[in-house]
């Protein structure tokens, strides 16, 4: 194994220690099982919604592709890793899935690669040397709570999207999972500051 690829592994080990910690991790790991309903006592799960208080049912866990970025850009194994960046900074992103010869085979983040070029040496890096292989992949049809609460407890930075032909459609990341986090307590829990101004 090349010296570059055993530092580099060994960084990405470290990284994902670190990562235990992420803000996602701790919202939906420690934080939403305790949320309870002050009137009937219930533990409440953000994504399914409240239920009713007339008796009536909960609403039905949302699938992935209502909620997921369709249609993501994607990157060659074979491409720089320069070329990647100026992708992820043109469009605003910060992950990638990798494919070769239409081929699933990798996702690279933005973070990949600024910390393959704190390793770099001579030569210029390709996709392929800095991406992380063997992807998060779910389907269309995965329920969100399933995918976003296998994101927190194995650190994944994204799920890719893909039907059972192995075509990508989609992508949902860990930005993506806190937005939807928000809105759903929002639209469900008042605020302090709402309360503030009944008050």
């Amino acid at each position: 194994m090349p010296l570059f690829r055993a530092n580099l592994s060994q960084e990405f080990r470290i990284r994902a220690v670190f990562q235990a910690r992420s803000v996602l991790a701790r919202t939906l790991q420690y934080y939403l099982p305790a949320v309870i309903d002050a009137e009937t006592g219930e533990k409440l799960s953000a994504w399914a919604g409240v239920a009713p208080h007339n008796g009536g049912s909960m609403k039905a866990m949302p699938k992935i592709q209502k909620v997921m970025t369709m249609m993501p850009h994607t990157i060659g194994a074979d491409i720089s890793i320069k070329k990647a960046m100026e992708l992820m900074r043109e469009f605003r992103i910060r992950h990638l899935p990798v494919q070769r010869g239409g081929e699933l085979v990798g996702v690279i983040s933005d973070r990949d690669i600024k910390l393959a070029r704190s390793f770099q040496g001579p030569g210029e890096l390709t996709v392929d040397d800095v991406m992380t292989p063997d992807p998060y992949v779910v389907r269309p049809e995965s329920e969100l709570d399933e995918v976003v609460l296998n994101m927190a407890e194995h650190k994944y930075g994204c799920a890719i999207v893909a039907q059972p032909n192995g075509k990508v459609v989609g992508i949902l990341t860990d930005n993506d999972a806190l937005r939807i986090l928000g809105e759903t307590l929002r639209s469900h829990y008042k605020s302090n500051s709402t309360v503030q101004q009944h008050c």
